[in-house]
């Protein structure tokens, strides 16, 4: 099994969701032997909740943007939500801009449903996940290929199917590619007792002076300077 780190066999498995209003799928794949696991929810198929739930217990979720939109909607689609409920909150995230902590108050969920990597802050530019596999040299970069707001046929499922093995893909090769920032994250850690795996190298240095000092709000001045000068080192060794 691929593991997070030399002393964890949890394995890791790529994750992503596609929301529609008749159509909700979210598929796992491990980076260890590509082993995928599709659940789909759609007239007369409903969610199989349990294995779901069972799946994302035995794996770390490696995903891009999950923290702000895969995590809310599968801890949603756990509690039993209907497509409809579902594309009402994905709605809700990217159009309203609803942020994690809203959506846990505005929906009565809970977003510990799994554990994850969200490498949406690892990389160090601010750019869509599409752009990256460009410059990764990805073999296609595709927008989503079907409008967010059309109801799906049997006909459309495929196509969005693929286009999710597609982001698997392109997320799969963004992990590869910042793998030795994950792993310097993984192992800062371990150290310092606090999750650091999703977060920016400033959050980071943030995350780790408020962990020494015992910081519990945002640093003043001349805290902020300590977790700059942290940020050079945590730099000096990243890069």
């Amino acid at each position: 099994l691929h593991t997070a780190c030399a002393d964890d066999m949890t394995p890791l498995a790529v994750l992503d969701c596609e929301v529609y209003r008749d159509y909700f799928v979210c598929k796992l794949r491990t980076l260890e032997g590509r082993i995928t696991r599709v659940f789909e929810m759609y007239d007369g198929h409903p969610l199989d909740v349990d294995r779901l739930r069972k799946t994302l217990q035995r794996v770390t979720a490696i995903t891009f943007n999950g923290r702000n939109y895969d995590g809310p909607i599968v801890a949603y689609a756990l509690l039993g939500a209907t497509c409809e409920e579902l594309k009402h909150c994905s709605n809700m995230i990217i159009e309203a801009g609803m942020r994690p902590w809203d959506i846990e108050r505005e929906f009565n969920i809970k977003l510990s449903v799994m554990d994850q990597i969200d490498l949406i802050d690892v990389k160090p530019t601010f750019v869509s996940l599409k752009v990256l596999m460009g410059r990764l040299n990805c073999r296609r970069m595709q927008d989503l290929p079907i409008e967010h707001t059309a109801s799906i046929t049997p006909e459309m499922r495929p196509v969005l199917l693929d286009y999710n093995d597609n982001d698997l893909d392109g997320t799969e090769a963004l992990f590869h590619k910042f793998k030795k920032q994950i792993d310097l994250r993984i192992s800062m850690s371990q150290i310092y007792k606090v999750d650091l795996r999703s977060k920016s190298d400033a959050q980071m240095s943030e995350a780790i002076l408020r962990k020494i000092v015992g910081i519990k709000k945002s640093p003043d001045n001349e805290s902020a300077a300590a977790s700059q000068r942290l940020l050079v080192t945590i730099n000096s060794h990243t890069y």
